[in-house]
């Protein structure tokens, strides 16, 4: 489930500028029909981008830098890290630039291929060696290919990006920027997603909300998570949370986790507010 992407565009489903256009409506329903693929899309637009991001940031933040250094994926291939020492200090700092070139890259299920970058970057405290730290940065995809066992995604464009270390949590927080396109849709400025290590129980929690839009669910969708995704770091899968999808005419779909293999869709299609389906799946199939 993690790691899945979809062919999908987003949109932003909330903004607090008095300024900023409407939320996107919902257009297509959600029915007995198309609740799985549905599902899929929400999943993947929801949880998908933290588990690439976090990949990158780890690059550059796993090894003591060189000008150029070759690190292999824990699956397989490699990525070739150039890092461009702007203020000559010897160590990663404001200002500094990255180029990652991945090359069947293997990491958590996911496998890449392409080219990322790291600019506008803001830097406190030592990334590699420090026991608190944060960055700040935009990160650029280049064409990149990320497989999984949903199928193969393109990225395209830059997302905003912070990476925390604390004392008992390391925490992704990115927003995409404008133009960052899925498979030739876009991902709008907005729309948030997050994900949280915590250290002293090995735990996570990922979160997102929007709306998406795609082909293959004919029309748009938004989704809020109800109830964090959280599980154990060392398995795939969330074992808790809570996703609710909203379709048009105030038809509903709540994704839930089961446990860390099993999730249920339940389905209100007529949005009385009962659900008149549930629907089981293995995480997998997400």
């Amino acid at each position: 489930m993690r790691t899945t992407l979809l062919c999908v565009s987003l949109l932003a489903a909330c903004n607090v500028d008095d300024h900023a256009p409407a939320p996107p409506m919902p257009t297509v329903p959600i029915t007995s029909a198309n609740a799985v693929l549905v599902a899929r899309a929400a999943v993947g637009a929801s949880l998908g981008l933290a588990d690439v991001a976090g990949i990158a940031v780890a690059v550059i933040t796993a090894t003591p830098p060189e000008p150029t250094s070759t690190i292999p994926g824990s699956g397989g291939g490699e990525v070739v890290r150039t890092w461009d020492d702007r203020d000559e200090n010897a160590r990663v700092s404001t200002g500094d630039l990255f180029v990652l070139r991945f090359t069947g890259f293997g990491e958590d299920g996911l496998v890449l291929d392409g080219e990322m970058s790291f600019d506008s970057l803001v830097v406190d405290g030592d990334l590699v060696n420090g026991l608190s730290w944060l960055l700040d940065a935009r990160l650029h995809f280049d064409d990149v290919a990320v497989d999984s066992a949903a199928g193969t995604t393109t990225l395209r464009g830059p997302l905003w990006c912070s990476r925390e270390k604390r004392a008992t949590v390391m925490t992704l927080d990115l927003e995409p920027a404008e133009g960052l396109a899925v498979d030739g849709g876009e991902v709008a400025a907005g729309t948030p997603f997050a994900y949280h290590d915590y250290v002293l129980d090995f735990t996570f929690a990922q979160y997102g909300a929007g709306a998406v839009a795609s082909d293959v669910i004919g029309g748009l969708v938004e989704f809020e998570t109800k109830v964090p995704f959280t599980g154990i770091q060392v398995l795939p899968d969330p074992s808790v949370g809570e996703l609710e999808v909203r379709g048009a005419s105030g038809s509903r779909l709540t994704i839930r986790a089961v446990d860390s293999v099993d999730v249920e869709l339940l389905l209100d299609a007529d949005g009385d507010g009962t659900a008149e389906q549930t629907i089981p799946l293995a995480w997998s199939q997400l």
